[in-house]
């Protein structure tokens, strides 16, 4: 008794010196900030042997001044835009008792400045709420959470270069539950995450030399891990999430035909074990094979994912030299892990659906008539989803996943010009690991049903003498 209440003494004033530090940091408004970090610590729980500690609400948002950015970063149009938003909240932690937290947030936050011909902005917020750690105790994480920021920052270069970019790289960490010796974590999550950086690009090098040049790099890359059940040495998890994304690094989905990959997905495997056999889609030789569903969510889990970066770009070159030339690399990775159960002497099910919206890049216009090397396109937009997801692991136990998906990924769009060239190389990579069910000694099943919309570039049109000519990739992956 003595010892927990040492700790909770030293948690006491270790959490009232951080509320103390914080509020002297974060005096200033966020508005000309370079660095900008709003922080929601609140509604987090501990279960102990003597009762459940509630820790207290920390809620500031900490920035750093312009007048601490190097020199060339800074001032209205600081070149540097830094927004970091970070949540963890509603998170249960049993330590030998009993925690129950419940949380609801809706954080709004905007980041819009004018740009500069070398911009950048950076948006990295954090979710990390509704998750539930059991050790000889009981943890219950009940969780409605959603973050969104929007940052727009329009550049004009006049008769300048640029060189722009978009960092999006909005991270999920929810509804996922642990159970060990003995103890148990079980999850109640709605969780949604958007981040939008924007804004079109103008510059202009008509009868100039080496002017309107543009080179725009814009990334959009959501991380989610989610609904994850584990349960180890007695330990039991159960989670029921629904969380979900959009990350968006451009301004609107184009349809376009050449230049284009799609990518149409759908999957929907059954694969279920016996007690110390791997499961396989066909029936084991000489033993009958059975199929055991997730128990059945009170509240099922989902989680979303937006993310967006970058927007549509426009210059002109025309009787200049080596100008009005624009080269773009919108780059989209979405990387998935949730919807997963795994135990070692324990059970675990997971029953959590996810939604991710990836947006990179947008559309590019240019002219290059009565030139020398002017008007020139050049554009490598990429997207990779790589997902583990409504996979089930049992060493010996119990465990059930049941998690499905969707995807849409945009990146890239039309690009057009008059007199230049134009040159494309999309790429786009898809590698999913999900639905599967292996089991040593126990009882497995695993279920997944994705489906996966990706589109890699846009139309690209070369325009000479008025008449239109399409151009063809190079070599489309």
């Amino acid at each position: 008794m003595r010892i927990w209440a040492k700790r909770g003494l030293r948690a006491a004033l270790f959490t009232g010196g951080m509320m103390t530090l914080g509020a002297g940091i974060a005096c200033a408004s966020p508005q000309g900030n370079a660095v900008t970090v709003p922080v929601r610590l609140c509604d987090n729980t501990i279960g102990t042997p003597i009762g459940q500690f509630t820790l207290p609400c920390f809620d500031q948002t900490i920035g750093v001044d312009d007048g601490l950015i190097p020199a060339p970063l800074r001032g209205p149009n600081a070149g540097l835009n830094v927004v970091a938003p970070i949540d963890l909240s509603g998170n249960a932690f049993a330590a030998g008792g009993q925690a129950v937290s419940h949380s609801t947030s809706n954080r709004q936050n905007e980041a819009s400045r004018s740009g500069s011909a070398g911009s950048m902005n950076v948006l990295t917020p954090l979710q990390f709420n509704g998750n539930a750690f059991g050790v000889a105790g009981y943890a219950i994480a009940n969780n409605d959470s959603t973050t969104t920021i929007k940052a727009n920052r329009p550049v004009d270069a006049g008769n300048g270069n640029a060189v722009v970019g978009d960092l999006v790289v909005p991270m999920q960490l929810t509804g996922n539950g642990v159970g060990f010796g003995g103890g148990a974590g079980e999850t109640h999550n709605t969780s949604v995450l958007s981040a939008e950086s924007t804004g079109e690009v103008h510059a202009d090098g008509q009868h100039k030399s080496l002017s309107g040049n543009v080179f725009d790099l814009p990334l959009a890359l959501p991380v989610e891990v989610n609904g994850n059940a584990g349960g180890l040495f007695s330990g039991s998890a159960e989670t029921h999430g629904d969380s979900g994304g959009r990350t968006r690094r451009g301004q609107r989905p184009q349809h376009g035909h050449r230049g284009r990959l799609q990518r149409h997905a759908r999957l929907r495997l059954h694969r279920c074990g016996q007690h110390g056999q791997h499961s396989d889609r066909a029936a084991h030789p000489g033993g009958r094979q059975r199929v055991h569903h997730a128990r059945p969510a009170a509240g099922r889990g989902h989680s979303t994912t937006r993310s967006a970066a970058g927007g549509d770009i426009t210059s002109n070159g025309d009787n200049g030299t080596f100008a009005g030339n624009v080269g773009q690399i919108p780059i989209a990775p979405i990387t998935q892990v949730f919807g997963n159960a795994a135990v070692a002497g324990g059970t675990a099910n997971s029953d959590t659906s996810n939604k991710v919206d990836d947006r990179a890049g947008g559309d590019v216009r240019t002219s290059g008539r009565h030139t020398i090397g002017s008007g020139n396109l050049g554009g490598i937009p990429v997207a990779t989803l790589i997902g583990f997801f409504g996979n089930s692991f049992v060493g010996a136990g119990q465990a059930g996943a049941f998690a499905p998906s969707e995807v849409t990924q945009r990146v890239g769009g039309d690009q057009r010009t008059h007199g230049g060239a134009v040159l494309a190389e999309p790429i786009g990579i898809t590698d999913l690991v999900s639905g599967n069910s292996i089991v040593g000694a126990g009882t497995s099943s695993a279920m997944a049903d994705s489906v996966n919309h990706q589109t890699v570039g846009g139309d690209n049109k070369m325009v000479v003498s008025g008449v239109d000519i399409p151009d063809v990739p190079l070599s489309p992956l």
